[in-house]
């Protein structure tokens, strides 16, 4: 990918609350629309796990690698 095309994309989700830009750290972090969404699929997996205790949740996840 270029960086202009990634520069586009970058900006696109900064505009529509998706991502955060810290010049500081010279990254991004999320943003309040993708912390939303998070926490929206979070409700629906506690919907459909009613028996998995919140905090062991995560711990069937597989561990990302790379």
């Amino acid at each position: 990918m270029s960086r202009s095309t990634a520069h586009r994309i970058l900006v696109t989700l900064q505009r529509t609350g998706f991502l955060r830009h810290d010049p500081g750290q010279r990254g991004y972090s999320a943003g309040p629309q993708l912390v939303h969404m998070g926490l929206a699929a979070i409700a629906q997996l506690d919907a459909t796990i009613p028996n998995v205790p919140r905090d062991r949740a995560s711990a069937h996840l597989p561990k990302r690698r790379g």
